[in-house]
C-alpha cells in the first residue's frame, strides 16, 4: 500500500474484516480495522477516515543487541548490520507492504572491533536483522522487541565462503541433446545466485552456505534436479531433462558430482558439475559474473549490469560497482532516500558507477524502478555524467517521461508516456547520435521516438572530461535533483541493437516498433 507524504492512501484489500497493519519506527504498532459504519460509495470505495498512529514513549522502547565474529580475524568493525522493521501479513491481493516516507524502516548499527553491537532505542515490533561483511557469507536473524525491553539475538559468526567451480551445458527444452551445446565454466563464492544463461531476468539456482556446508535453493518453479553422482559431463550428454524429479531446496552440494537441472520456468535444462575448491581467503577477489565461456569474452553487448541483490556489484565484469553512501538494500532493490548528497545534511545519498566501455555515440539503457514520489527535488531517474550531465532521464510536467541532453540544452518531453509514484516501471532508452534519434520504450509496449537536432553532439566528447565522465548516477548534480525510491535493475548496453539482440539480452523488456516522432528544444 502506497502512502503519499500527506498521509492519503488507496488500496484494494483482500478482507474487510482483516486488520490493516501500519508500522513505522518510533511509533506504536497499529492494526487498524475498518469500522462497520464507514461510508461507502457506489463504486465500492470505503472512506476509512483518519488513521492515527501514536508516538512510542521512551519507556516503551527497547534496544537490540548481539555479538558478531568474522572467521579468520578478530576485528569485526567492518561488518554491516541493518535492522528493518517488519510489516505484518498484508491485507492486499498483491501482498504489497511498501509505504512512503523519508524515514525508512531500516537503520544501520555500528559494530565494535570486538563484534559487540547495540541499536538505538526502537519501538516495539518485529525486526529483521541483516548481518554482512565484504568477503563473507551473509546471514540474518529475527527478533521481537516488547515495549520497554531490550532483546539480544545472541552470538553470530560470519563464515568465509567456499569457492564453487561450475562446468555446465544448457539445453533448450525439447531441442536436441546436451552434446549439441557448448561447455561453459564459472567460478564464484558461495552465497551467490547463479543463472546458466544471461538472457533470463531471474536465476536458476542459489548456492547458500551455513555451517561450512553449501546447499541449493531456488525461487522460480517448477524446478527439479537429479544428482547423477561423481564423474564428468561427457558421461551424461544424453540425459533427459524429465528424469530430474527431486526438489533442489536444501540439497547439499557434493564436490565432484554431476547434476541434471530441469528448470521448467525458464524452459531449459542444465547439466552441470560442481566442485568445491576450499574457502575464499580474506581480501581475495573473485568474479561473480553470469557465466564465462571457455576462452571467450563476457557478454559483448553489455557495458554494465546491476541487479542490486544485497549489493551494488557490476555483474558483467565490465564496469565498476556503485560507490554508495546513505543507501540501503531491500528485497532485491537499491533504496535511495531522495536526499541530495551536497545539501549539507548528513543523510544525503551517493550512488555513482563508472563504465569505461561507454560509447557516447550509441548506447541503450534499461532500468526497472519504483519511485516513492516525484516532488520538485525528486524528478531524476538516471543521469549520465557527474560533470557534464550529458544524459538525463526523468519526470517532466504532468509526470511525463522527459529526456535532457547536454545539461538541459536539448530536452524532450514524451507527453504520452506517463510515470506514476508507487508503481513499478521498466524503461528502455536507445540513443544514436549518428542516426539522430532517441527512442524510448516504457513498460514493454509503449514507444516513442525523439529526433535529435541536426548536427547534435554530446559536449563531453571533445572535452578533457570525456573519459572520467563515463559514469552513471541517480542524481543530477547540475541542479541538485535526485531519485527517491527503489531501483531493482540497471543495464547499460552497447549500441542500439536489433530487436532480436535486445530481447535476447533483456527478456524483461520487449521492443515495440510502433512509435511517434516529435521534436522540441
Amino acid at each position: 500500500m502506497i502512502i503519499v507524504e500527506e498521509g492519503f492512501f488507496v488500496e484494494v484489500i483482500r478482507d474487510l474484516n482483516m486488520p490493516i497493519g501500519f508500522r513505522h519506527f518510533d511509533y506504536k504498532p497499529l492494526d487498524f480495522t475498518i469500522p462497520n459504519d464507514a461510508p461507502q460509495t457506489e463504486d465500492g470505495i470505503i472512506d476509512a477516515g483518519i488513521v492515527r498512529m501514536s508516538k512510542a514513549s521512551s519507556a516503551a522502547k527497547g534496544r537490540i543487541t548481539g555479538k558478531l565474529t568474522l572467521e579468520g580475524t578478530d576485528d569485526a568493525h567492518a561488518a554491516r548490520v541493518t535492522v528493518t522493521l517488519r510489516t505484518p501479513r498484508a491485507n492486499t491481493p498483491t501482498n504489497g507492504t511498501e509505504g512512503v516516507g523519508r524515514k525508512y524502516r531500516t537503520m544501520t548499527i555500528q559494530v565494535g572491533r570486538d563484534g559487540t553491537l547495540q541499536s538505538e532505542p526502537v519501538s516495539e515490533g518485529d525486526y529483521y536483522i541483516g548481518l554482512s561483511a565484504n568477503g563473507y557469507v551473509s546471514t540474518s536473524r529475527q527478533v521481537t522487541v516488547q515495549g520497554g525491553e531490550d532483546v539480544d539475538f545472541g552470538p553470530v559468526g560470519l563464515e568465509l565462503p567456499q569457492k564453487i567451480a561450475i562446468t555446465y551445458r544448457v539445453l533448450d527444452t525439447g531441442e536436441g541433446t546436451f552434446a549439441d551445446s557448448e561447455e561453459i565454466v564459472k567460478t564464484f563464492p558461495a552465497g551467490h545466485r547463479w543463472k546458466a544463461t544471461p538472457d533470463i531476468y531471474g536465476w536458476d539456482l542459489e548456492f547458500n552456505q551455513s555451517g561450512g556446508k553449501v546447499v541449493f535453493a531456488y525461487s522460480y518453479a517448477p524446478c527439479r534436479i537429479k544428482d547423477l553422482g561423481p564423474g564428468t559431463l561427457d558421461k551424461h550428454l544424453d540425459a533427459l531433462p524429465e528424469s530430474a524429479t527431486d526438489s533442489p531446496r536444501g540439497m547439499e552440494v557434493t564436490s565432484g558430482h554431476v547434476y541434471l537441472l530441469n528448470q521448467q520456468h525458464w524452459k531449459h535444462a542444465v547439466l552441470f558439475r560442481a566442485e568445491i575448491q576450499g574457502k575464499v581467503e580474506p581480501g581475495e577477489k573473485m568474479p561473480s559474473e553470469v557465466g564465462i565461456r571457455s576462452g571467450g569474452p563476457k557478454l559483448p553487448n553489455v557495458i554494465a549490469h546491476y541487479e542490486f541483490e544485497g549489493n551494488a556489484d557490476e555483474l558483467n565484469g565490465t564496469g565498476s560497482a556503485f560507490d554508495l553512501k546513505n543507501t540501503q538494500f531491500y528485497n532485491g532493490s537499491l533504496v535511495l532516500n531522495g536526499q541530495y548528497e551536497h545539501s549539507g545534511k548528513p543523510t544525503g545519498f551517493r550512488a555513482i558507477a563508472s563504465t569505461p566501455d561507454q560509447n557516447y555515440q550509441s548506447f541503450t539503457i534499461a532500468i526497472r524502478f519504483k519511485a516513492q514520489a516525484f516532488s520538485e527535488r525528486n524528478r531524476t531517474i538516471l543521469c549520465g555524467g557527474t560533470s557534464y550531465r550529458w544524459f538525463h532521464i526523468g519526470v517532466g510536467p504532468g509526470n511525463a517521461l522527459k529526456i535532457e541532453l547536454n545539461n538541459r540544452r536539448t530536452t524532450h518531453t514524451f507527453q504520452n508516456l506517463k510515470l506514476y509514484p508507487g508503481r513499478w516501471h521498466q524503461i528502455a532508452c536507445a540513443v544514436d547520435v549518428q542516426k539522430g534519434f532517441v527512442a524510448v520504450v516504457l513498460d514493454k509496449n509503449r514507444a516513442e521516438v525523439f529526433r535529435l537536432p541536426t548536427g547534435f553532439q554530446f559536449d563531453v566528447v571533445n572535452s578533457n572530461a570525456a573519459e572520467r565522465d563515463k559514469k552513471w548516477t541517480f542524481t543530477n548534480y547540475s541542479y541538485a535533483n535526485t531519485f527517491y525510491g527503489l531501483i531493482e535493475e540497471l543495464t547499460i548496453l552497447k549500441g542500439t541493437m536489433s530487436a532480436t539482440d535486445f530481447r535476447r539480452t533483456i527478456t524483461a523488456l520487449k521492443k515495440n516498433d510502433s512509435g511517434s516522432s516529435s521534436n522540441d528544444r
